[in-house]
Order: structure tokens, then C-alpha cells, then sequence
């Protein structure tokens, strides 16, 4: 019986060398990535934005997701921001695109 137990322990020590010899050769496709956070990328949840997304590369491989990953999809989808803050943004543009003198007609419309 103990010599049974001992063949069934080599074995499955066989077995785990002959695994771990195969993971440190495999690809990141066979064994997936070994991501790690570098920093982050603006979040682009709307234009101007302030916030940011965690931007991991592979240990392995070196590949980066440049923040296009699950974490960045919940941040941005729980973005605090309300959009119409995106809009506010987007009309001041279009009112310094005018060369300021919508900003100057708003402005001494306000002072009157």
C-alpha cells in the first residue's frame, strides 16, 4: 500500500514538472496574459476628460491593452460626470470655433 501511495506521488510530481515545464514555454494565446498595470490613459468617457483607465501589459509577451479592457468599460460606465457635462463642453468649443465673439455677444448680454 505505502509503495502504491509513493508511485501515485512520483507520478503526479512527474506530472506537475512535465506542466509547469509546459506553461513556461506555452503563449500568451495557450495560457492567456500575465497582465500588469503600467498606469493609466484618460478615460474618453467624454471629450476633455479628466479621469483616467488602468492600462495593463502582458509579463509575458509584452502586449498592451492601452486601457481597452474590463476595468476601463466599469470605470467609464459609472463615470460620475453627468453627460450633459460633455454637451456644456462641446458648446463652448463651438462658441471659441467663432473666433470668441459669441462668447463677447453672451458676455455683455450678461453685463447689459
Amino acid at each position: 500500500m505505502a509503495s502504491e501511495l509513493r508511485e501515485r506521488l512520483e507520478a503526479a510530481r512527474a506530472e506537475v514538472a512535465r506542466l509547469e515545464h509546459e506553461a513556461a514555454t506555452a503563449t500568451c494565446a495557450e495560457l492567456g496574459h500575465d497582465w500588469h498595470c503600467l498606469g493609466g490613459a484618460n478615460c474618453g468617457c467624454f471629450d476633455d476628460a479628466c479621469c483616467s483607465v488602468p492600462v495593463h501589459e502582458c509579463r509575458r509577451c509584452g502586449a498592451c491593452d492601452y486601457g481597452e479592457n474590463e476595468w476601463a468599460r466599469d470605470q467609464i460606465a459609472k463615470c460620475p460626470l453627468p453627460a450633459e457635462y460633455g454637451e456644456y463642453l462641446a458648446t463652448l468649443r463651438a462658441l471659441e470655433a467663432q473666433g470668441g465673439a459669441a462668447i463677447r455677444s453672451l458676455k455683455e448680454a450678461k453685463d447689459g
